[in-house]
This record gives structure tokens, sequence and C-alpha cells, in this order.
């Protein structure tokens, strides 16, 4: 949303690398990041990661950042 999505990727990646364990908000941020880089596979993959491995059932908000990361990125 700011410009600022490579930065959202490492707070993930740091927070993760600290054991913090991410949340419907974290995913959000990292979804909206994917999107506004254009990161369709990136996405797909924190998308899955949410369910699979946090067990997080995924929102609403989130149908909504992929249909975002869909719409942006190039060649869909």
């Amino acid at each position: 949303m700011h410009g600022r999505s490579l930065e959202a990727f490492e707070v993930f990646y740091f927070m993760r690398s600290k054991g913090i364990w991410p949340n419907d908000v974290t995913f959000k941020g990292i979804l909206r990041a994917c999107a506004h880089e254009g990161l369709v596979e990136f996405g797909l993959k924190y998308f899955n990661m949410t369910r699979e491995q946090f067990k997080l059932m995924p929102k609403v908000e989130y149908f909504g950042c992929m249909v975002n990361l869909r719409g942006r990125s190039r060649g869909s």
C-alpha cells in the first residue's frame, strides 16, 4: 500500500525467525504486499500457508486480497 512491499516480506521472515506466530493481520499485510508487487505465485504460497502451516481459516479479506492480486498481475 505504501510501496514498501519488500520490507513487509523482511518483517514476516524476521518474525518467523524469532518464533512469532503470524495472525490474520500479518497475512492480510503479506498478501497485500504480494498484490502490490504482482507476485501471484508468492501470494498463492502465502494464502495456502495460512491454512496448511498456521491453521488459520481464510477470511473474506484474504479472498479479496487474492482477487486484487490476480487483477494487478501482469498476464493474468
